[in-house]
């Protein structure tokens, strides 16, 4: 392998740039993972590569549908709620929660979490304790 000027490697969905590399040095195989949005049923995946001195390979390409990220359930006991949700396998989960919706920075609800199974749960042990009110949101960790 070379690292010479003119070397570009990119991906697209939808139009939108979600990966782009320009005149890299060399380097070995590398895994790359993208949470993207379909905004359609036909979604467009496209690659884009120049290496006029070299080449690059490019392979096991998967496009994998993900659950919504949203709770599915949410149950109260005492001061603590439960959480549910689909996870997908491999990915990793973060809850967060805020007291207030005017708070700029919202706080991790114990560690992120990666999925193993299709179900993920999380408790929020005496929640009503620590505070008279909570909003909860779940994101997919990079």
């Amino acid at each position: 392998p070379a690292s010479q000027p003119t070397e570009q490697f990119e991906a697209n969905w939808n139009g939108d740039t979600i990966y782009n590399i320009l005149n890299p040095p060399v380097f070995t195989w590398t895994n790359l993972t993208f949470i993207v949005n379909a905004t359609d049923t036909n979604s467009v995946l496209q690659f884009a590569a120049e290496n006029d001195q070299d080449y690059f390979g490019l392979d096991d390409v998967s496009v994998t549908p993900i659950p919504t990220i949203a709770f599915k359930s949410m149950l109260r006991a005492t001061n603590t709620y439960k959480f549910t949700w689909g996870a997908t396998t491999g990915l990793v989960y973060q809850v967060q929660f805020k007291t207030n919706l005017l708070q700029p920075n919202w706080l991790n609800l114990g560690a992120a979490t990666k999925a193993k199974t299709n179900t993920l749960t999380i408790s929020d042990t005496n929640a009503l304790l620590l505070s008279p009110q909570r909003f909860y949101r779940l994101e997919v960790a990079p």
